[in-house]
């Protein structure tokens, strides 16, 4: 039988960090340094790890960029035409190889087997209609019915972001990876921590504490 793999990228977690206070292997595993891409930022890392290829070559090289055309800044755009370049999973799901996305950015029209995407949809009145979208249509359902509550963005973006969506994914990734029906390569991403690391910087006891809830979810 096919091994699978799982790919978990954690926004925010180095080395040092990490090193610094104590933990230096997960469930047997040792933590060992890695370089990042440059810029060090969401979109750029996770185009780079669905390519292999550094931003100058994939052209995702922040998580915003302002459009000379319309004279408009856009960020976090979910497109992924936005990601130039092939795949690392062309050539295995070319073999019949199955492979999803769970809230990676630019993930919406990808040529996955299943994805799972933030998608509010802004009013006019300057509002937001919390939602996801999920390909196939009945993934996001299915994920909810598993957390039983759905995926709350206030969690995920803005002054109220926690650890709290982090938690939400990974429950949701582990029911979906105890299907018979799995991906065989799966890209999950869990940001929780990058919020706490912001607000009060990696010194701080509040972002240890993110640390262990973030361990607690892998």
């Amino acid at each position: 039988p096919m091994k699978k793999l799982l790919v978990i990228q954690v926004a925010g977690w180095g080395y040092a960090f990490s090193q610094r206070l104590g933990l230096r292997e997960l469930a047997g595993l040792p933590l060992r340094p890695m370089r990042p891409v440059f810029p060090a930022l969401t979109c750029p890392a996770q185009a780079t790890l669905r390519t292999g290829l550094p931003p100058a070559g994939h052209g995702m090289i922040a998580n915003g960029f302002f459009d000379t055309a319309l004279r408009k800044p856009f960020f976090w755009e979910q497109s992924s035409a936005l990601v130039q370049g092939p795949r690392v999973w062309d050539d295995f799901r070319a073999r019949g190889g199955t492979v999803g996305l769970a809230f990676f950015q630019q993930s919406l029209g990808e040529a996955v087997d299943q994805a799972v995407s933030p998608a509010p949809v802004h009013t006019h009145g300057g509002g937001m209609i919390m939602g996801c979208a999920g390909t196939p249509d009945t993934l996001y359902p299915s994920l909810v019915r598993h957390v039983g509550r759905a995926f709350s963005l206030h969690r995920y973006w803005g002054p109220l972001a926690s650890v709290k969506s982090s938690e939400w994914i990974a429950e949701a990734v582990a029911g979906d990876l105890a299907s018979p029906n799995a991906p065989d390569l799966y890209f999950a991403y869990l940001p929780g921590l990058d919020y706490d690391l912001q607000r009060f910087g990696p010194e701080h006891p509040k972002s240890a504490r993110a640390l262990a809830a973030v361990t607690r979810e892998l």
